[in-house]
């Protein structure tokens, strides 16, 4: 768990937000490491990391879809935004069998070699914004690039289908 705080420091009402980073490459685990850590500043977390391996994922008596079926927050890093290789599906798509309905919960797309916005018609984003209305996640995508050692983490741009899904959402507990 990262940043940890002393039992004094801690409410009792304190939740720790679980997230998982599903990467392809250290460089986009460690981009990814760096987007929560940003992202997540004031929030107590659990981060668990898997690679996107063949040899790992597909197979059948892996339980890590299950295992991380928890989870609150889902980043997908990639190098590039060309798509998600075969097995990679089929463990997402166990991921989201493996949810509990009534778990909210975000999926992000983040490209890790470029400062670019990722293009909302990829095959990436396109697949993982359709995982995520099929999991009933909010989904946004970005961009984090590798400059000298530094991390840019540029704001995700939030769909149009999630800000409908919000705002639902918010009326909904009015």
């Amino acid at each position: 768990m990262n940043r940890i705080l002393r039992a004094s420091e801690r409410s009792h009402h304190e939740e720790i937000l679980k997230v998982c980073v599903v990467f392809d490459s250290g460089a986009s685990a460690r981009c990814a490491k760096e987007f929560i850590r940003r992202v997540c500043q004031t929030e107590l977390f659990d981060m668990r990391l898997l690679q996107l391996d063949e040899h790992l994922l597909s197979n059948r008596r892996d339980d890590s879809a299950r295992m991380v079926s928890d989870v609150s927050l889902l980043v997908v890093a990639m190098q590039a935004d060309y798509g998600l290789p075969p097995f990679a599906e089929a463990w997402l798509a166990r991921w989201i069998n493996f949810r509990a309905e009534a778990l909210e919960g975000a999926l992000v797309a983040l490209v890790t070699n470029s400062m670019a916005t990722p293009d909302s018609d990829s095959y990436l984003v396109a697949h993982l914004e359709t995982v995520a209305v099929v999991g009933r996640l909010a989904f946004f995508y970005g961009c984090a690039g590798d400059q000298d050692d530094s991390y840019k983490i540029e704001p995700a741009v939030l769909l149009p289908f999630a800000a409908r899904q919000l705002s639902d959402m918010s009326r909904r507990e009015r």
